[in-house]
């Protein structure tokens, strides 16, 4: 069977009753920005729409034999689903929603023999991408089912669903198992990679959740507070930006400053002290040339250039505390807004880059 290429199937969703906002001039429709909720559909839409949407991505995928009824398994497990899937969407303002449904498979003196893991596919979690979504949500503990001895993951015949929504239009996209594995694999086997891809999925997938949680919340003052909240989130993160902005400036400022040491250290073997001044005022920048430029000999320019580097270090300290502050000050934030839009029935464990690493 040929490997599955990437299969989007697109359904569009007319509202059966206008929104409350159908009044509003043209033009200013509310639901241009993605993290505002369109309206939603009622059940039996949502369940026509899903169930064209699954049979869509599935039928080249397993069509006969023990494999078409494991193809039957997924259709009925995802449609299971699909209230969940609607209401992730609707009410976390996600990109999209990601399921895996894990096939396994073992030969055994006679035909391979397929398994759905579970009986049941894995409702991995709402986000930014499917790559991002999958690669947080395998490394929290205890989402994998163990399968049975001797089956292996059948990587052909797994299959990734990806449910999206824009403007009232759903889409589910069929990311093909192995090239999601081998993704995961390659981009984020490296862990300062993978933290990047934390710090930044995370920031995003609150900075949507907060939006639309304040469009659903009732009351003046609870739509007041997520509001105070989302402001105090945003102000925080801008200045731990711009801290960390200085920190990796004096980090690289500091590094420099030990190569031109060490440039230097080699100079005084090679070269006359006046010459190694001269090296001096082209290798640093102009205040930190003058300050060498002083020394009369020697051991003078290389305790000048040790101070130079432990300033550097100091500045480095500091910023680092400042920094580390303001993520603690952040952190502390995102805790109190995700205490409170749970309260709000808003089902914020369903989104991984959410959950502690």
């Amino acid at each position: 069977m040929m490997m599955r290429a990437l299969l989007i199937a697109v359904v569009t969703i007319v509202s059966l009753s206008s929104p409350s906002w159908a009044d509003k001039p043209a033009g200013k429709s509310v639901i241009q920005n993605r993290n505002v909720p369109p309206p939603a559909p009622t059940s039996l839409e949502r369940g026509a729409v899903f169930k064209a949407l699954i049979q869509d991505g599935l039928p080249d995928l397993m069509d006969k034999g023990q494999l078409g009824g494991i193809n039957r398994q997924i259709e009925a497990a995802t449609m299971a689903l699909e209230p969940r899937i609607a209401e992730t969407l609707q009410k976390t303002g996600q990109h999209g929603v990601l399921l895996f449904a894990e096939v396994t498979s073992v030969f055994a003196n006679g035909p391979t023999h397929y398994d759905l893991t579970n009986d049941n596919v894995y409702f991995v979690g709402a986000g930014r991408t499917p790559i991002e979504v999958y690669t947080l949500w395998k490394r929290q503990p205890g989402v994998w089912t163990k399968i049975p001895e001797g089956h292996h993951v059948d990587e052909e015949h797994s299959v990734f669903f990806w449910f999206t929504k824009e403007n009232g239009t759903w889409t589910v996209s069929t990311p093909a198992a192995a090239l999601m594995f081998r993704d995961e694999r390659l981009n984020y086997s490296n862990e300062m990679v993978l933290a990047s891809m934390y710090a930044s999925a995370r920031e995003a997938a609150f900075s949507d959740l907060i939006t639309a949680a304040e469009q659903q919340v009732k009351g003046e003052g609870d739509r007041q507070r997520v509001a105070a909240l989302r402001e105090a989130a945003g102000t925080a993160r801008k200045q731990e930006r711009e801290i960390k902005k200085k920190l990796d400036a004096e980090l690289e400022h500091q590094e420099r400053l030990r190569a031109n040491a060490q440039t230097l250290a080699i100079a005084s073997s090679i070269f006359s002290f006046g010459a190694q001044i001269s090296l001096a005022k082209l290798v640093y920048e102009r205040d930190e040339a003058a300050t060498l430029s002083k020394a009369s000999k020697q051991s003078d320019l290389a305790a000048a250039m040790d101070d130079l580097v432990r300033k550097s270090a100091g500045q480095s300290a500091v910023l680092q505390a400042q920094h580390d502050k303001l993520q603690d000050q952040t952190a502390q934030i995102e805790v109190e807004s995700l205490i409170f839009i749970r309260a709000q029935k808003i089902p914020v464990d369903d989104i991984p880059a959410l959950q502690s690493p």
